[in-house]
């Protein structure tokens, strides 16, 4: 299955099998504002603690590797797809949560409101036209369905 022209950015969004949640991000600058969303989520995932030492604590890291990723600027570090990982379990976070817009987290923060589960902003899609939206939602049912089917056969097989 191919992804349609103007509808690559549906890849950086997309589960990869092999790792579970594993994002396929190729392009730079997609890359930079995946690091720069994960930053966000990271910092409003601090707020909930009394102290940066207690946030290192929390996710195994050293406060001061802890510093250097939630700042910004020359010395900081990037949120790879293993610490994210590690930092959302052990806060009690969903898979994908600090891949998530900061500014619809901080919304949805201590509300009901449904979280956008992508890691592009919801503006974005919104400023589709809806031909292209429904175009993108087909080709994201077409994937579930195999997802889905992978899974089935894969329960078949060991069970």
């Amino acid at each position: 299955m191919s992804i349609p022209a103007g509808l690559n950015w549906l890849c950086s969004c997309l589960p990869r099998r092999k790792r579970g949640y594993n994002l396929r991000v190729t392009n730079p600058h997609t890359l930079a504002r995946l690091y720069e969303t994960r930053r966000k989520a990271a910092k409003l995932l601090r707020s909930e603690f009394d102290s940066l030492a207690d946030f290192a604590a929390r996710i195994g890291q050293s406060a001061s590797y802890t510093s250097r990723m939630l700042q910004t600027g020359k010395n900081r570090k990037n949120i790879g797809e293993d610490l994210a990982r590690r930092i959302e379990t052990a806060c009690g976070k969903p898979t994908g949560w600090l891949d998530r817009d900061a500014d619809s987290l901080a919304t949805a923060r201590g509300t009901k409101e449904t979280i956008w589960p992508f890691n592009f902003p919801r503006s974005e899609w919104e400023e589709l036209p809806h031909s292209e939206r429904r175009e993108a939602e087909e080709q994201f049912r077409i994937f579930l369905s195999i997802a889905r089917e992978k899974k089935r056969t894969q329960k078949r097989r060991t069970g």
